[in-house]
């Protein structure tokens, strides 16, 4: 199978069961055989409902939400994860009891019908431009933060053309990359790693002498009048909902370059 779809498949199938195991273990078992190999990914972590298993593959989706939940992450690696697979061809398919564990199976065909994917892009360019030390181009610096690995991939694969990017997890992160490069517009999720969130680090900004004019734009899955509000208070310019349309993020970032 082609290698880049296979291993992210599985990548993200193995950290969501990671994530969501508290207790007990995540246990991975491959079985081949002439016409397939077949990997089992099983975890006794906190499972899924069955209304939520009816939309699981959709991206965003998410059954534990809010900016403090328990459980980080905006549910895209399910979703990458189906799509991954679809590309090439192979199967997916989950054994699930909330409270109770999850099971998924994995089919890949042994075929030479298998097409290889070009992915078109190298993504350890996100690696590479968390770099603080990388030389800014003639693009527009955009800090991205986001501590969802799926999520940065996808700002990566939408903005990388267009824009020199840089990416933090956590406010300390985005404080430090604001120090380091010359930022022009802020990409702000709320949900963010360790005790702050986005709407700290957008006070913080707003009341930095040097970098209280940086525009920034709220993108986040939280879609709620009262979501949108406080982000208007701590001084966000603009507010985004995921999923979002690249249409549309890219026509609200040059409004405010």
């Amino acid at each position: 199978a082609d290698e880049y779809c296979a291993t992210q498949a599985l990548s993200n199938l193995i950290d969501n069961a990671i994530k969501y195991t508290n207790s007990g273990y995540v246990k991975i078992d491959v079985e081949c055989s002439d016409i397939s190999v077949q990997v089992t990914i099983k975890d006794t972590g906190i499972g899924m409902s069955d209304e939520y298993q009816k939309q699981m593959f959709d991206a965003f989706s998410q059954e534990s939400t809010g900016y403090t939940k328990h459980f980080q992450g905006v549910g895209l690696g399910l979703a990458l994860s189906h799509r991954y697979l679809r590309m090439i061809k192979s199967d997916i398919q989950l054994v699930s009891e909330q409270d109770q564990g999850s099971t998924f199976t994995i089919t890949f065909p042994i075929s030479a019908d298998i097409p290889v994917i070009k992915t078109g892009t190298n993504m350890r360019g996100v690696a590479a431009r968390n770099n603080t030390n990388a030389s800014p181009g003639s693009k527009p610096v955009i800090l991205v933060v986001e501590d969802d690995p799926n999520s940065q991939k996808l700002a990566d694969l939408t903005l990388q053309k267009d824009f020199e990017l840089y990416f933090a997890e956590s406010v300390a992160e985005a404080k430090s990359q604001l120090e380091a490069n010359a930022v022009q517009l802020i990409l702000l999720d709320l949900s963010l790693r360790g005790n702050e969130d986005g709407l700290d680090l957008a006070r913080y900004v707003r009341t930095e002498e040097l970098l209280k004019s940086i525009p920034i734009i709220a993108l986040t899955a939280h879609a709620f009048t009262s979501d949108k509000e406080r982000c208007v208070e701590v001084g966000c310019d603009d507010f985004i909902t995921k999923p979002y349309r690249r249409i549309d993020l890219l026509t609200a970032m040059h409004k405010l370059l």
